[in-house]
Parts: structure tokens; sequence; C-alpha cells
């Protein structure tokens, strides 16, 4: 069964799945990019602060990790399918 998280036009929650693919934050926002959910940012609590990594950005670049949280900041909403869900 796929994994699927609702998106909210501004910032949702999600949880990165152990299926999906060794990804960037970058590649995240690409992937949104592509199902059209205009991405504009994405962030991580990390070391005691919120790290965010705007959209086409060379800043803060990280690999996303399985079962961690991330927020990410969409233009639109709608159902988003996360990359490696079978």
């Amino acid at each position: 069964m796929a994994e699927t998280v609702q998106l909210n036009a501004g910032w949702t929650t999600i949880g990165w799945p152990a299926t999906a693919p060794a990804m960037t934050n970058e590649q995240v926002l690409e992937r949104l990019d592509a199902d059209g959910f205009q991405p504009v940012a994405i962030s991580r609590y990390w070391g005691g602060r919120n790290i965010v990594h705007p959209y086409k950005s060379t800043a803060e670049i990280w690999q996303m990790e399985a079962g961690k949280g991330y927020f990410v900041q969409t233009g639109t909403m709608g159902t988003w399918t996360l990359p490696g869900s079978p």
C-alpha cells in the first residue's frame, strides 16, 4: 500500500519512510515540484535549531533519514505519494 500524506498550502509535517530511496532535501523539493505542489522550503530540527532549506538553494543540503520528521512548505494542497511507496 502506498504511503501518502495530505499536504496543506503552507507548512506540513511529514515522516520520512524507511522504504524511500536515498534522497537529499533538494531532491524531495524537486519531486514535489514535479508532482505540482509548488514547493517553497523544507526544514528539520537538528542540533537544537530549526534548519530551513529554501527550494533551489545550495545552502543546508542534507540526506533525508528514514523515521525522521520534516516540515515541507508548499504553495498548493493535495495528497502526495511519498517516494519509495509500493
